[in-house]
Order: C-alpha cells, then structure tokens, then sequence
C-alpha cells in the first residue's frame, strides 16, 4: 500500500514538474512535435502501465461529454482532408500533405488518449485530491533551477542537461529555466501564480513567496506571454460565484497591477511596433494569414489537420509579414518546421472548418457552464489550468497542450455523489 502510495506520488510530481516544460531534444529529436513536450509521452506510458496493471475498465470511465466534442473535431478535421485532398491545389512543398496529415491526425488522438487516460487515473479520489499538495513543491524545484541560471551558477550555453531543454531557435541571453525561451517561463509562471495563492491552502507563505518571485521574474525577463495567460484566469475568479467579496477586491487590485504591467512591457518592449519586433510581426502576421487563407473559402469547410503548413503563401500574406526573415523562409520552403497559425482557433477554423470552431467553442463554454459554480478546490485548479491554455492557446496553435489536458482531467473526474464521476 505504501508503495503505491509513494508511486502515485512520484507520478503526479513528476506529471506536473513537466507539464510546462515545451522542448526536450532527445524526445523531440525522435519523436518530432510529438515528443517535444516531455509530458506526453511520460504520461502516455505511464498511464499504459497503470491500465495494464488495472486490468478491467468499466465504460463509464469514458463517459464525458468532453469527448463528444473531441471526437467531433478529429471526425470534421478527418472529413475535410478526405473532401479536399482530391479538390485542392496544393502548391509545391518539401512535405507530404499526407504525412502532415497522419502525423497531425496522431497528435490531436494523442490528447483524446492521454484525456482519457488521466480521467481513469483521476477517478481514485486519492489520486486527484494529492494534485494540490504537489503544486507548491512542482514551482518551489522550478524556481531552484531558474535562480541557479538566473545567478549564473549554470549556465545553458555549457554543455550539461540544461542545454537539451533549448530549442533550434538557439540559446537566449535571459533566464528561462528549463523551458526553452522567457516566453514559455512566463506560461509556466501565468499558470501557476493564481492557483498557489487562491486554491493550495498548504504552505501559505511559502506559496505567497513564491508567486511574488514568478511574477518578479517573468517581467525581468520580459517573458510577455506571462500576462496573456494569467489575465483569462483573473477573469475566471472574478466572476466566480464561489469568491467572497474581499477576495474578488484582492483580486480586483491584482487585475490593476498586472494591467499597468502589461502596459509597461508592452511599451519597453515595442510589441507592437513591427519594424523592430520581428517576432510580433512574425506571430500576429501568420495569425492574419490563416485568416485570410480561412476567408478565402478554406475555412468552410476545412483543409484538414496538418494542411495549413501548405497554404502559407505570400498571397494570403499581410504586407507586414514580409518583415520577418522566418516568415519567408517558411513561405520559400527553408525553414523546416510546421507553418503555425500562432493561435489554436483560427487553425480549427482553417483545418476542421466553421462547424469544427463551433464545436470548440461549444465544448468550452459548456465545459464552464457545467463547473464554474463548483465548490472543489480540485476542479477550481483545473478551471485556472484550462483558463490558462486558453489565453496561452491564442499565442500557439499545438494540438496536445500538456495544461489543457491535465486540467481537463481534473475537472471532468469531480465527483457528484457518493462513487459517481460527472459526465459532464
């Protein structure tokens, strides 16, 4: 018994600890997309062996209106590949059309797998109510780890572990930990702060601490992504009917100081002026064309997973765009990554067409229809996770966001009787 306590334990610390984690080379090297995010196939295996070793599964494990709404994606997305593949021009590309589609296909099943899975898993109780006591410890070994890169004790251009977590993009100037640039060090920073300070009870002042030195150190490091996923989830909590009045004027005045923050990076760092920030033209850009290729007839009903890559074209460009090197070396076929829209909802309208963004759409509203009055803690974490993917899924567009699918875990499996899981 003890044993698998311990194991259960070293599981969820270890499913957390690299939950934010977005780029780990000897997985990604193998494994493409798939494998860049060590938490999937960490918890993909784990989670075979513990159905192995569970035997039996009932049915009612998978009962989730959840994955009604992911099964009707991956059948529209399969759908428009399948209409279109024989109809559609494709321009010439290094990349096969269906292998970007297979490839796809898998990474968007491996949510739905690694959703299911972790649902079994949550159904113990035990199991799901320990995710709160992890949290603290998760950020608290995170934060060693930053503060030895940031007080240059390691130092991630020499040759040690750190160096596996930096991406093709190359080696930046600013701390970041082990994630693979600031940006994502802001993600990791936005998605932990809220939950440490209103839902983990244990460790208060340490908790306190510590999200005062996230915050602290995402502005330093001008990790700007940091405010697109905290503020979904400040509005979460002021709207949240469980919040008592001086919780929502503490959370009010912390909405004002992000705010001014938000406005003073913006500033320092010239994010919106595109003749200097070639990353911001880069993103906002592409997120533009993917529009456009959508407008122009596309986004009815789909291209399919995967075949947005072959319609970033100059056509469907915005003039800005041309500003960014990466962004013509994805258009001349030089750059050896998956053209990204840079925002997971209009790729959904792009790929699976106007009925799959209904279905997104629908499956998140109904999803915070259904628990955003609960009173569990559990399902409150979950919900800030959720919230958090969200605003940080309006800056990326992957398929099998590690924060997603645990949050969606966690509050798909809340109890609501005595023995009984929601299928909600």
């Amino acid at each position: 018994m003890k044993k698998v306590f311990f194991l259960n334990k070293f599981f969820i610390i270890s499913a957390l600890f690299l939950m934010p984690i977005d780029y780990f080379y000897p997985t990604a090297l193998i494994f493409r997309e798939a494998g860049a995010k060590p938490f999937n196939l960490y918890v993909l295996l784990y989670l075979f062996v513990y159905l192995l070793l569970k035997g039996r599964i009932h049915f009612r494990y998978f009962k989730s209106e959840s994955n009604f709404y992911l099964i009707l994606i991956l059948f529209l997305g399969i759908i428009a590949f399948i209409l279109n593949s024989s109809l559609v021009y494709y321009p010439p590309n290094n990349r096969s059309p269906e292998i970007q589609f297979i490839f796809q296909t898998l990474i968007f099943i491996l949510f739905i797998v690694i959703f299911n899975g972790l649902r079994i898993y949550f159904f113990n109780n035990e199991f799901r109510k320990s995710v709160l006591n992890m949290i603290p410890i998760v950020v608290l070994l995170h934060l060693i780890i930053f503060g030895l890169e940031f007080f240059e004790f390691i130092n991630a251009n020499d040759p040690g572990i750190i160096i596996y977590f930096r991406n093709n993009a190359g080696l930046i100037d600013r701390a970041s930990g082990l994630m693979s640039e600031p940006s994502y060090f802001g993600v990791f920073s936005g998605i932990f702060i809220l939950p440490l300070i209103f839902i983990c009870k244990k460790y208060r002042i340490l908790n306190i601490v510590m999200s005062a030195t996230l915050f602290i150190a995402s502005v330093i490091i001008q990790a700007k992504t940091f405010f697109i996923v905290i503020f979904p989830q400040v509005i979460f909590l002021i709207f949240s009917k469980e919040r008592s009045r001086k919780i929502k004027i503490v959370i009010g005045l912390l909405t004002v100081l992000l705010a001014a923050m938000a406005i003073y990076t913006i500033n320092t760092s010239k994010v919106i002026d595109f003749q200097q920030n070639l990353s911001s033209a880069n993103r906002i850009g592409s997120g533009i064309l993917g529009l456009n290729v959508a407008i122009s007839g596309f986004g009815l009903l789909g291209l399919g997973f995967g075949q947005f890559h072959f319609f970033y074209l100059p056509e469907y460009s915005p003039d800005f765009l041309f500003l960014s090197q990466e962004a013509l070396d994805q258009m001349n076929n030089v750059n050896d990554s998956r053209a990204s829209t840079f925002s997971l909802p209009i790729r959904v309208l792009v790929e699976t067409g106007v009925l799959g963004v209904i279905a997104y759409l629908t499956f998140v509203i109904k999803l915070f229809k259904n628990f955003s009055a609960s009173k569990d803690p559990i399902t409150q974490l979950g919900l800030l996770f959720i919230m958090g993917s969200i605003g940080f899924l309006l800056t990326q567009d992957s398929y099998c966001l590690p924060s997603l699918v645990f949050g969606l875990a966690l509050v798909t499996t809340e109890r609501t009787g005595p023995g009984k899981i929601s299928s909600k």
